[in-house]
């Protein structure tokens, strides 16, 4: 799953504080997409940073 920085994988510290939380709120969703998705190759999830750029 493609989502924040490597020091801040599962957010951004740059946005400002609710856009923080919608941001980790995408990154969790993402991540239950991720797991309850069969795949049968190498897929990757990306959360939308650009909704919050």
């Amino acid at each position: 799953m493609f989502g924040g920085h490597f020091t801040s994988p599962a957010g951004n510290p740059d946005l400002p504080a609710q856009r923080e939380l919608a941001y980790r709120k995408r990154v969790v969703q993402t991540a239950l997409r991720a797991l309850a998705t069969d795949v049968e190759a190498p897929t990757v999830f990306t959360v939308d940073e650009e909704r919050e750029a």
